[in-house]
């Protein structure tokens, strides 16, 4: 497996999807023989797709669970690899079964459960928590099948929003990254807050300490 992990031709590589997995097998002497019988048509394909600033959502309706890079591969040939070699998209995030959740650019395979990245380090520039945060966001339980990340321009301090919006937030990269909260100045903050959820905690925490206080 750690000799996968370092070819990334599984999915940056032009043979086709049944191929890669045909030699997989061959590599491993699984004696497993694939092909394509699940390929999906324009006309009949059912997606939602949503978005929030430069966070787009990608959902297949007619799978019940979330797909794998494999089913999706397998359904739409081509769509991962269009989607993560567009210049207007920075990064995309999918499940494979059988290297654990991945984050592709444009040539660049970063194994989100390990954080070994092939190619370059793409990730960089979106904060030193994005690996953090892409982590705890693949845990969520109604994770996209295909979660999408617009491109960062750096020069320019500049994201690519989905939707017709002046300013966004939502995904990663930019000055969005930096939130800041107003709260009383008796309250007691001395450590970095990661997560929504984390934001909660602590405001509920400090708003029982001023209650209880009175």
């Amino acid at each position: 497996m750690d000799k996968l992990r370092i070819d990334n031709r599984f999915f940056n590589g032009d043979e086709s999807f049944t191929d890669k997995l045909n030699n997989i097998s061959t590599d491993l002497d699984l004696n497993i023989s694939f092909s394509n019988k699940t390929t999906v048509s324009e006309e009949t394909a059912q997606a939602m797709v949503l978005s929030s600033g430069n966070l787009g959502l990608i959902y297949f309706t007619d799978w019940s669970n979330r797909m794998t890079y494999e089913q999706i591969e397998d359904a739409f040939p081509g769509l991962l690899k269009a989607l993560s070699h567009h210049d207007g998209i920075g990064f995309v995030m999918v499940k494979s079964s059988i290297y654990e959740t991945v984050v592709l650019s444009k040539d660049s395979v970063l194994y989100l459960e390990t954080g070994h990245c092939t190619g370059e380090n793409f990730y960089e520039k979106y904060g030193e928590h994005i690996i953090e945060k892409l982590r705890r966001t693949d845990k969520f339980e109604h994770v996209p099948d295909i979660l999408v990340n617009s491109e960062y321009d750096v020069e320019n301090d500049e994201v690519y929003a989905f939707e017709e919006l002046i300013g966004n937030h939502g995904g990663a990269g930019g000055n969005q990254q930096y939130p800041f909260i107003l709260y009383p100045s008796d309250w007691e903050l001395d450590e970095e807050i990661f997560g929504a959820e984390n934001v909660n905690r602590f405001f509920k925490a400090e708003m029982e300490k001023s209650w209880k206080g009175k």
